[in-house]
């Protein structure tokens, strides 16, 4: 729901929806906003070294977590402590660099 969300207000900003065109051209444009990209190390639609370039294209500080035995949009069910923990720690964190940025 989170996901959604965020890339609704991307899709408002951009004046285009990013899930539209391929993610790797678009990452970029999100200018100073950290990702946390998770993929399974099972998943057969965006493979880990997939995942891997589109998180070296994104902004500094985006991150990429393989969830060990997670199929595509598995990483809660598979893991959800680390998830939970993972999403929050970084969500915590982009949100502390936002109110840095405002002072």
């Amino acid at each position: 729901m989170l996901a959604a969300r965020l890339f609704d207000g991307v899709a408002r900003t951009l004046g285009g929806d990013p899930r539209d065109t391929e993610p790797i051209r678009v990452i970029g444009l999100l200018e100073g906003v950290a990702v946390l990209l998770i993929s399974g190390d099972r998943d057969p639609i965006v493979p880990v070294a997939d995942a891997q370039r589109l998180v070296d294209a994104a902004p500094a500080g985006s991150v990429l977590w393989v969830v060990p035995g997670a199929n595509h949009r598995e990483g809660h069910r598979v893991d959800p402590a680390g998830y939970e923990e993972r999403t929050t720690s970084h969500l915590r964190r982009a949100f502390l660099r936002g109110r840095e940025g405002d002072l």
